[in-house]
């Protein structure tokens, strides 16, 4: 029961430090009990919980429009890639762009990580740090299981 618990507390918390699945659209169902067990795990307050959230909403129209332009990016770069003959200075100005967005979205992840870490007590914050060890561990295993190395 507890390795079932502490995966679901895992995937909470990559879902909430993560925070694009958030961004991308409403504070569903599934990421609000992704939520709740990663702040029962931290033991966050009310008030923590309430300012994480906040962070999280504030950075919801970043996201949304940065992941709307990518999508749009990516079709632009699949018709290019598609035409009989290659455009090579559009793939390239296409995918500099793509790279561009991605590394805006990294930044504001990292800013909202960031913010939210100053919320936390000294004692949570190597709680989540243990726990994004133990997540990073964790893949790598499921990785190398999957290639078969």
């Amino acid at each position: 029961m507890m390795k079932l618990k502490s995966k679901w507390v895992l995937a909470g918390l990559f879902s909430m430090m993560a925070t694009s699945a958030l961004a991308m659209g409403d504070f569903s169902h599934k990421h609000e009990k992704r939520f709740e067990r990663m702040a029962e795990h931290l033991e966050l307050s009310v008030d923590q919980k309430e300012a994480v959230r906040t962070i999280m909403e504030n950075r919801k129209p970043q996201m949304k429009s940065l992941h709307k332009d990518i999508r749009a990016l990516r079709k632009e770069i699949r018709e290019v890639m598609q035409a009989d003959v290659l455009d090579e200075s559009k793939l390239r100005q296409l995918t500099q762009a793509v790279a561009n967005k991605k590394a805006d979205a990294l930044i504001i992840r990292k800013q909202s990580r960031d913010e939210i870490k100053q919320h936390l007590s000294a004692e949570q914050q190597t709680k989540m740090a243990q726990l994004k060890k133990k997540m990073k561990r964790r893949h790598h295993e499921r990785m190398q299981e999957r290639m078969g190395w």
